[in-house]
């Protein structure tokens, strides 16, 4: 008799107290929720100048505060495994980032994409 078939036989016998299902305000089902609304627009940048001629894509998010931001970019570096950074509602990412890989990322996180410059 392995673990699972004696903790079946004691909550069948009653032993242990059955879990109630219990409704947490910040459960995954209202993350995915707000996860899937639209949460704004980003228009993509791509750039040379000012950087001594190395690429960089810049995402600017008009729609969402400086921490939103902050996040947003901790995500999108990660994911995509690349350096930058993110103040005044602008998000640099090194790099050439215009490809399907970004425009995905974007759309999954519930961004809508104005233009790619």
């Amino acid at each position: 008799m392995d673990w699972k078939d004696s903790l079946g036989a004691l909550l069948n016998s009653g032993a242990i107290p059955e879990a109630e299902e219990t409704e947490f305000p910040n459960t995954e089902k209202e993350n995915n929720a707000s996860t899937s609304s639209a949460k704004g627009v980003v228009n993509v940048i791509y750039e040379r100048k000012g950087r001594g001629g190395k690429p960089a894509t810049i995402l600017e998010c008009r729609d969402l505060d400086d921490r939103q931001t902050r996040e947003l970019a901790a995500r999108l570096k990660s994911a995509l495994g690349i350096g930058g950074s993110a103040r005044d509602n602008e998000i640099l990412l090194q790099g050439d980032q215009r490809h399907e890989r970004l425009k995905t990322i974007l759309k999954k996180e519930g961004f809508r994409i104005k233009g790619i410059k």
